[in-house]
């Protein structure tokens, strides 16, 4: 892995077999190793959900296609460098149409009219066994059909900051669910360690509100 100093230049992602990223100590290059084909129970669980929205997406008529397309257009996505990208409608529904079937829900079939749910105005979350965590939200409980989305870091110790891209999905909630409900852990944390915890609200379109975040340490 290679070191590197740029100055006004901001490079992340591979180009050419070389990947350039930033960690602790400044930007670097590496080689890009591709990695195995991943045949993880959860890998292919979301191959499957993939399969099924992208099958579901062919049986829409041409005019669902064309509404799905046009509020693609009404989005402002951007990407990690916070730099404008856009979507196509079949990468909305697609988007969308996975996260409900991932909480048990049926797929959407005409795009979203109202606006993405707000995010939790309070949001606490604790290790209350090595496997378990207790959510605590406002406002509670959910609205009907609302989930919550929650991921989870990696254990850890010491002072660091885990990236909720490098999470794991914990699971959803039960619809219009209210604060003090558990949920079990992909990661046991054994005592004096700390995880980071995240939550989101799903509505019943699919969209989502923007993460709420806390640290955890476990008794």
């Amino acid at each position: 892995m290679a070191k590197c100093k740029f100055t006004d230049t901001i490079l992340r992602g591979s180009v050419g077999g070389m990947v350039f990223s930033t960690g602790r100590g400044g930007p670097y290059v590496r080689q890009r190793i591709s990695a195995p084909d991943g045949q993880t129970p959860a890998q292919l669980a979301q191959r499957a959900t993939l399969i099924t929205v992208s099958r579901q997406w062919k049986s829409l008529t041409s005019a669902q296609r064309i509404e799905w397309d046009l509020y693609a257009d009404t989005l402002a996505p951007t990407d990690k460098l916070m730099n404008s990208i856009s979507y196509s409608g079949h990468q909305v529904y697609c988007q969308l149409s996975s996260r409900l079937l991932g909480a048990g829900v049926a797929a959407v079939v005409t795009p979203p009219a109202v606006a993405a749910p707000a995010s939790l105005t309070a949001w606490t979350s604790t290790i209350t066994a090595v496997n378990t965590l207790t959510l605590g939200f406002t406002p509670t409980p959910m609205g009907a059909g609302v989930k919550l989305q929650v991921w989870q870091s990696k254990p850890y110790l010491g002072a660091i900051h885990p990236l909720v891209s490098q999470a794991k999905l914990v699971g959803y909630t039960a619809a219009a669910v209210a604060s003090g409900t558990t949920l079990p852990m992909p990661y046991s944390v054994l005592t004096g360690y700390k995880s980071y915890v995240w939550a989101r609200v799903m509505g019943v379109d699919g969209q989502v509100s923007g993460y709420r975040g806390i640290e955890c340490t476990a008794p």
